[in-house]
């Protein structure tokens, strides 16, 4: 009864909830809260989510509104995670939206509401590197690509840049302030543009920060098995972009790539194509790459343990999910 209660009392905390009668989104809406009310959390998942998704677009407060009701169903129904995912939709439309009772129906949900707030604020603020607890650092990425004239004055480039709350420079906050020569803005935006960072945090919260660098323009020789192994930890943490870009540096004629060290980025571009379900893709340099290894061991050259390891696993894996032969 005070679950019943509660939910009534949360009617018009956000806002007047004034529908037209003949609205069908507002039908449905008033339908889904009446089931989440009775404890009828499927029919009023469906009922709100229908009214959300009805051709007839719900006004702003009365879509705040349902975005509400349904992380209240999604918690009570799946857990926090869908609470959270729809919480942060309403806060997104309205960061100061109001929501009186939650802590009535549960503290926790109270809680969460508040800590996608926060995350929501966050997402919108951006920090100066001297307001945070922790300074981003640069951890990853390609090395800096030589201008396209090739003859361009070096020195340092002097750029401020933007990392959010991932790690990653946003492209478009990434700004040149001062370089010996123009040739070196975009060799420069693209090394940080495919680079990974440690966050920028307070009080132990990631949160986007405004960083400014030095970068020095010396273009130093390319070392495809740094590339490679960089590479493939980016791709443990699903930073498959920058994984790529490390590959094809590595991989690239120029910068001359030993036999075992294509079989090695062979290997790991296999890798990066099954993690983007490009399965074709990733089975031809898988293929190429396992075909390579048991080449150069048959010849007897003594591969690096981290190749030797990957191609192992890699073949067991490939053993373990081969069709059998019919008898």
């Amino acid at each position: 009864m005070r679950f019943r209660a509660v939910c009534l009392l949360l009617v018009g905390s956000i806002g007047p909830w004034v529908l037209p009668a003949q609205s069908r989104g507002g039908d449905l809406l008033r339908a889904g809260r009446e089931a989440l009310a009775a404890k009828n959390l499927e029919a009023a998942d469906s009922l709100i989510r229908a009214a959300l998704d009805t051709a007839n677009h719900l006004p702003d407060i009365d879509r705040q509104g349902a975005l509400v009701w349904l992380g209240i169903t999604e918690y009570y129904r799946s857990g926090d995670s869908l609470a959270r995912a729809a919480f942060r939709e309403v806060l997104s439309l309205n960061p100061d939206v109001q929501v009186e009772g939650l802590a009535g129906l549960d503290p926790h949900l109270s809680e969460l509401f508040e800590q996608e707030r926060q995350a929501v604020r966050d997402a919108r603020t951006v920090y100066l590197a001297q307001a945070v607890d922790e300074q981003p650092r640069r951890l990853t990425g390609p090395p800096l690509r030589p201008p396209t004239n090739g003859h361009a004055p070096g020195g340092a480039a002097i750029v401020t840049l933007v990392i959010d709350t991932l790690g990653r420079a946003e492209p478009e906050n990434i700004s040149v302030v001062a370089v010996p020569d123009s040739a070196w803005i975009e060799p420069v935006k693209e090394m940080l543009r495919h680079s990974q960072y440690s966050v920028g945090r307070v009080r132990g919260r990631a949160v986007r920060t405004e960083v400014g660098l030095s970068v020095p323009l010396q273009v130093t020789p390319v070392n495809p098995v740094e590339l490679v192994a960089s590479a493939r930890a980016l791709l443990g943490s699903h930073h498959t972009d920058s994984a790529f870009t490390l590959l094809h540096l590595a991989l690239d004629s120029s910068a001359h790539p030993t036999e075992a060290q294509r079989v090695y980025g062979l290997l790991v571009r296999g890798m990066a194509w099954k993690a983007t379900g490009k399965d074709s893709l990733a089975a031809a340099d898988l293929r190429s790459g396992l075909a390579g290894y048991h080449g150069l061991t048959r010849r007897g050259v003594d591969v690096a343990p981290s190749l030797r390891h990957l191609a192992d696993s890699l073949a067991h894996a490939e053993r373990a999910t081969a069709p059998r032969p019919t008898k």
